[in-house]
Formats: structure tokens, C-alpha cells, sequence
């Protein structure tokens, strides 16, 4: 069984923290750097496996999406990009391809530079990723049109970048979950996640109580009914709205949940199939293989590391 916190007092940090919990289970690290930059430049970050972001504290920074469109970012700006782009000083340097070598020749100092930037990413190692490739390939939020915690927040990881205090990994990798955590906030209350998706249902609290029990207590025996007492729901209101905003059904989200964590374990423990079976809600070997199969057309070993 889940050694998850499951109280009843605790399960509002539960849906709180769900998508940072999401993010834990879904990355391989994060990487970050706090850098001066002078004119005329561009980086391509293209064929990478990570999430950017980047927040402006002096100057300008352009990024440069597919199709020709750009935006500006100025003093104060942050902007998650989760796709193919370029970063530049301006709009028309041609770019050359990313490498941290690259990044750092191009580095100067203050007393040279004409733009200064955080920027951090987190790398992934799924190709749907939960969150990431959720999202629309850019999401802004500008100086003065924002909760001021993400000011805070920039503050808070310009120090951390540029300090180099014992410990700083550790507190800057808690600040970028916070930031992100944030601009997805952001996201929700403004301009909205339109596709239908797990991250959509988070604006409905019954949904976002569904997907979080769901999430932390993938392993309870649930079924459509009991799943909507305990999120306060009918049956059927539950089922309409999860399919309205998710996209998929409640079982269907949990199926894939559940066999989410039991790759995840296969991966990353010695335990056998059939003790994964448990851990993750089925019982026996027999019947998570028959779920990997339906859900993706192949057995279990298939998606052991080798």
C-alpha cells in the first residue's frame, strides 16, 4: 500500500500541493544560472528535454517562437517557454545552438553587460510530460500585472543565484517550485488552459479535490461512487465535469496514474511485479499487466530500464 499522508485534516495541502508533487515525480534535476549578456546575440534551445524559464532583472531579452512571433521581455518580466525558441538580445541576430559552453563564452561582466537574467530549467525525462507539455509554448506575466509573490520570489532567486551560500541548491531548487507553481496560477486565473486537461480541472474545487485524491491515494480500491462522495459530488455531476475539463474519465485518470508510479517503480526499485501491483491498487501481477497492455499495447517489462 501508499505510505502517503492520507488523513482527512491533511488533504487540503493535498489538492494545494498537488502540482508540485506532480513535478517531483516527473523531473530529472534542475538547472540554473544568473548571467550579464551584452548585444548582439541569440541561442537556439531546440531538441532539449527541459522546461525554460527566464525572469529579466536589467535590459532586454527577446524570445523568439516558431512561425516568427516574438515578445519582449523587459525589467521585471517572466516568461515559462515549453518548446522549441530562441533566446536574444534582439530579433534578427541569427542564433546559434545552445550549449552550456556556449552560454558561458557569451557571458560578461557587469560593468560590460547590457541585460542581466535568471533563468533555470527543469529536465524531463517523459515525452508527455504531466505538466510541460500541457502548456501553451509561452506563458508571460509582465512587471506590475502579477501577485506580488512572484516579485518576491525574483528577489528571493537573485540572491540564491549570485550568493553561492552553503545550501543554496537546496533553497533555490524550493524557490523554482514556488515560482513555477505560481505561473501556473497565473496561467489559470488569467488566460486559462483552453485544451482539456488535468491542469484545467484544478479551477473547479471538486475536481481539483478528485484529482488530488486520486493523485495521493491511487492505491484505495475507488470506484465512480465513492470517488464522488468523497470529493462532494454526485455520481453524475462528478463524471460530466471531470469528462467536460480533464478530457478523460475519473477511471481513466487514475488507470493512468496508478500506472504512472508502477513504471516509475520498475524503473527505479528491485521490488517484483506482483509487489508492485499492490503498492499501486491491483491485485495481482496478472491484472497490472493486463492494464499496461490495454492502456499501452505492451507488457510491463517493456518499460524496464535496462
Amino acid at each position: 500500500m501508499s505510505n502517503r499522508i492520507t488523513t482527512p485534516e491533511m488533504q487540503v495541502f493535498g489538492e494545494l500541493d498537488l502540482l508540485a508533487d506532480i513535478l517531483a515525480d516527473s523531473h530529472r534535476g534542475i538547472v540554473y544560472a544568473r548571467r550579464w549578456y551584452p548585444d548582439g546575440w541569440a541561442l537556439s534551445i531546440d531538441g532539449i528535454d527541459a522546461c525554460a524559464f527566464y525572469a529579466v532583472t536589467n535590459g532586454e531579452l527577446v524570445v523568439r517562437l516558431p512561425r516568427g512571433r516574438h515578445h519582449t521581455l523587459r525589467e521585471g518580466d517572466v516568461a515559462l517557454v515549453a518548446g522549441s525558441h530562441v533566446i536574444a538580445s534582439d530579433k534578427d541576430t541569427r542564433p546559434l545552438p545552445f550549449s552550456i559552453e556556449r552560454v558561458r563564452s557569451l557571458a560578461v561582466d557587469e560593468a560590460e553587460g547590457q541585460m542581466c537574467m535568471l533563468c533555470w530549467a527543469y529536465l524531463v525525462d517523459v515525452p508527455n510530460h504531466p505538466v510541460f507539455s500541457r502548456l501553451p509554448p509561452i506563458i508571460l506575466l509582465r512587471a506590475g500585472q502579477r501577485d506580488p509573490s512572484v516579485d518576491a520570489l525574483i528577489g528571493l532567486l537573485d540572491h540564491e543565484f549570485k550568493s553561492f551560500a552553503p545550501g543554496g541548491r537546496t533553497v533555490a531548487s524550493r524557490f523554482i517550485d514556488a515560482m513555477l507553481v505560481c505561473i501556473l496560477r497565473h496561467w489559470i486565473d488569467t488566460d486559462g488552459p483552453s485544451p482539456r486537461n488535468w491542469i484545467r480541472g484544478l479551477r473547479d474545487p471538486v475536481l481539483a479535490r478528485a484529482l488530488a485524491l486520486m493523485h495521493n491515494e491511487y492505491a484505495r480500491s475507488w470506484t465512480l461512487d465513492t470517488l464522488a462522495r468523497a470529493a462532494g459530488a454526485s455520481r453524475a455531476t462528478l463524471a460530466r465535469n471531470f469528462v467536460a475539463a480533464v478530457g478523460t474519465t475519473p477511471m481513466r485518470f487514475l488507470t493512468q496514474r496508478r500506472l504512472g508510479v508502477a513504471e516509475g517503480l520498475m524503473q527505479r526499485t528491485t521490488m517484483t511485479l506482483e509487489e508492485i501491483a499492490g503498492e499501486v491498487g491491483y491485485s495481482s501481477a496478472f491484472s497490472l499487466s493486463k492494464a499496461f497492455k490495454r492502456e499501452f499495447g505492451a507488457a510491463p517489462a517493456h518499460f524496464v530500464r535496462r
